[in-house]
């Protein structure tokens, strides 16, 4: 009786945590990653802010971040909502289509500057620079840059002063 009861328990859990991921998992919780020219499409069609991953396959803190700052559900709401995101490989030789012609993902690296992984670029919606987060970003720091340029405040203050006025807002609500 006791392991019946058990069974059932478990198996009540399991549809549970299923029927979360099937409502949660289509509508926000996970990332989808595109290419670069597509995610550049995307941002234009739908007046979004470019986040471009620069990765490889033997990054370290590029796996970290994927396993906790692109996981943290505060970070992909905001992501999935504000931005268009961009993955590209630093080591692979895959053809990215811009409009003055095709460049390897490896090329469009070295256009970039990389020198380090990961490194993450924020681009406006037309494809316009706007700055360059080199090494891994936590999820609290995450979050205020993608809040920050999220907002356009990019344009009107320094990060500094952003994250200062977050933490005065963030102090008041208290």
């Amino acid at each position: 009786m006791i392991l019946r009861l058990t069974s059932l328990v478990l198996i009540l859990l399991i549809i549970l945590g299923m029927g979360n991921s099937i409502l949660l998992g289509g509508s926000g919780r996970e990332l989808t990653w595109h290419r670069y020219h597509d995610a550049l499409a995307l941002a234009n069609q739908e007046s979004r802010h470019i986040l471009v991953r620069f990765t490889t396959k033997w990054c370290v803190f590029c796996r970290k971040m994927d396993e906790t700052t692109y996981r943290d559900s505060a970070v992909v709401a905001i992501l999935n909502k504000h931005f268009a995101l961009a993955k590209v490989d630093g080591d692979s030789y895959n053809l990215v289509q811009l409009a003055n012609g095709n460049i390897t993902e490896k090329g469009l690296t070295r256009q970039y500057g990389i020198r380090g992984y990961p490194t993450t670029w924020f681009l406006e919606p037309d494809g316009s620079k706007i700055a360059p987060v080199t090494g891994y970003i936590d999820q609290i720091k995450l979050k205020f840059i993608l809040d920050f340029v999220a907002t356009d405040s990019n344009e009107k203050m320094s990060f500094k002063e952003f994250v200062e006025q977050e933490r005065r807002k963030a102090a008041q609500q208290q």
